[in-house]
């Protein structure tokens, strides 16, 4: 008996393991969240791109590994989303029917999502992230 109740506890002891390892944080985490991802579609060449940032500098196209920015892109991103800010908190949406071959884009922050097409009449740092998301296709895509 006394064996049973030695094998009890120690069977037990091993099956808390994970869960303590859990709580306690072991086995790494993911410190890096979005700070904006820029999808963009169509025109002419049919372009079919979403670029994700993150707070860490690091960005990915289309779900492939990531790439570590320069800080001057890094902050050039950070620039644009806390300009973003206000026209993503009210959704913003420019133009109801895209011209033919324009490129859609699509901006999603923390704070909400911003939509327009090539041709709209938009802020100036849409047009900011357009050269943006082009510069990083370059790069990454």
């Amino acid at each position: 008996m006394l064996n049973v109740m030695r094998l009890i506890k120690t069977v037990g002891a091993f099956a808390l393991v994970p869960t303590l390892l859990a709580l306690a944080g072991c086995g790494g985490s993911n410190d890096k969240s979005e700070l904006i991802s820029i999808e963009v579609s169509g025109g002419l060449a049919g372009t079919n791109h979403k670029i994700v940032v993150q707070d860490d500098g690091s960005a990915s196209c289309d779900g492939r590994s990531s790439t570590k920015l320069s800080s001057k892109k890094k902050k050039e991103a950070e620039g644009l989303t806390d300009e973003i800010k206000p026209l993503a908190k009210k959704d913003a949406s420019y133009g109801d029917t895209p011209t033919p071959d324009a490129r859609s884009y699509t901006i999603r922050t923390d704070e909400g999502t911003v939509k327009w097409f090539d041709g709209d009449t938009v802020p100036a740092v849409l047009d900011r992230t357009v050269r943006f998301a082009d510069s990083l296709q370059a790069l990454i895509c």
